[in-house]
Formats: structure tokens, C-alpha cells, sequence
């Protein structure tokens, strides 16, 4: 529900899911719900519940601390995920935000293209692949940002109402490849609605 932007779906599952498991870490997914519909309060509450000091989490954290304008707070998370032992995607990640709210747009990018490189042929995943992309069209390369995008929409993750407001993705917004993957989101989102009002679901691409 999450990957197709069914937010209220998504919602309601991880409720359900807290109330067979409440333990469980992997609830912590269920902020970015709350994250991608700007439901900012209720985000970061989970984020900092559940498994707080994980570099995931506070990777999260960070990037909604960011969106809330918080920039000082958020800085401290990214910080601590990359004071946390062990090498992760969130370090890569943290600090290509550090280089974008410090105007070091290049150092962030050098960060993106290292992720892109190591991580995404491996397959990490089309949620991954939209977070690199926002980033690579933040730092200043909309181009290969975009082309991740798509990327990450064919492998699943089309969620056309938080992909059509995130204000990272606004450069690149006049870009009539970036029209063209937004109406291709579009158009899935609008299909996996479509299926949930006849009772069936398409099978998920990977």
C-alpha cells in the first residue's frame, strides 16, 4: 500500500500489524507512511519509538526533522548515523543530506553515485531508489535523478500523491522526462486503486 501512495491502507495494515506484534522493529517502516503524506508530527514520533538510535532511524529521523524545517535538529541526526558503527546505505545517504543542506552539492552527489553504484545493481529495491533519485535532483543532476525514478517506479514503488508534492523532486519539475515518469506513477497508482475496488490487487513487479 505504501509503495502504490494507498496511504490510508497502509495506515491501516501497520495498525493492525502493531496490534498482532507491537514489538516487532519492523513497524519503523510504517513513519515513512506518516512521512510521505507530511503527517510530520506523527512520523518522527515513530521514528524515534522504535529502534531509535538504529542508523536507519535516525536516518529518518534527520529526513523528517528536514521537512519540518528543523534543519538544526536534523543535522544531529545525520550526524549520528554516521557515528554509528559498521557501513550502511543510511551513511551514504546522511551524508549526501549534510552536503545538500551545506551547499557542497558535489560532495553529495560523489556520496549518490557511490550508493548508485554499489547498491542499486544489487537490487535495493524501488523505495531505495526514489530517495536516491530526490537527492541526485536536489544536489543539481535531475538527469540521472529522473532516470532513477523511473527506475524505481518499474520495480514498484509508485506513489503518485507524495512523488507529485515531495519539494525535493521541485527542480526538475518543468523536465518533460520528469512529466512523463510522473504520469507513469499516475497511471499505476490510479490501476492498483482501480484493483482494490474490484478485489483483486496486481502482482507486484521486482
Amino acid at each position: 500500500y505504501r509503495f502504490a501512495g494507498v496511504f490510508e491502507e497502509s495506515e491501516r495494515a501497520f495498525t493492525r500489524a502493531k496490534e498482532l506484534d507491537p514489538y516487532t522493529p519492523r513497524l519503523l517502516a510504517s513513519g515513512l507512511t506518516y512521512l510521505y503524506q507530511n503527517k510530520c508530527s506523527q512520523a518522527l514520533e515513530i521514528f524515534a519509538q522504535s529502534e531509535p538510535y538504529s542508523a536507519f532511524s535516525l536516518l529518518c529521523q534527520g529526513m523528517t526533522l528536514l521537512d519540518m524545517d528543523r534543519a538544526a535538529e536534523a543535522r544531529k541526526r545525520f550526524d549520528a548515523v554516521l557515528a554509528t558503527r559498521g557501513t550502511s546505505t543510511a551513511r551514504w545517504v546522511a551524508e549526501a543530506y549534510l552536503a545538500y543542506m551545506t551547499h557542497q552539492f558535489e560532495r553529495g552527489l560523489e556520496a549518490i553515485r557511490a550508493l548508485e553504484r554499489m547498491f542499486a545493481p544489487a537490487g535495493d529495491g524501488g523505495e531505495a531508489l526514489y530517495h536516491y533519485g530526490r537527492l541526485y535532483i536536489a544536489l543539481g543532476d535531475s538527469t540521472s535523478g529522473i532516470a532513477l525514478l523511473e527506475r524505481a517506479i518499474d520495480e514498484g514503488f509508485f506513489p503518485y500523491p507524495r512523488l507529485s508534492t515531495d519539494a525535493f523532486l521541485g527542480p526538475a519539475r518543468t523536465d518533460d522526462t520528469f512529466a512523463r515518469v510522473l504520469t507513469k506513477a499516475e497511471a499505476r497508482h490510479k490501476a492498483f486503486k482501480r484493483s482494490l475496488s474490484r478485489g483483486t490487487q496486481p502482482p507486484p513487479r521486482h
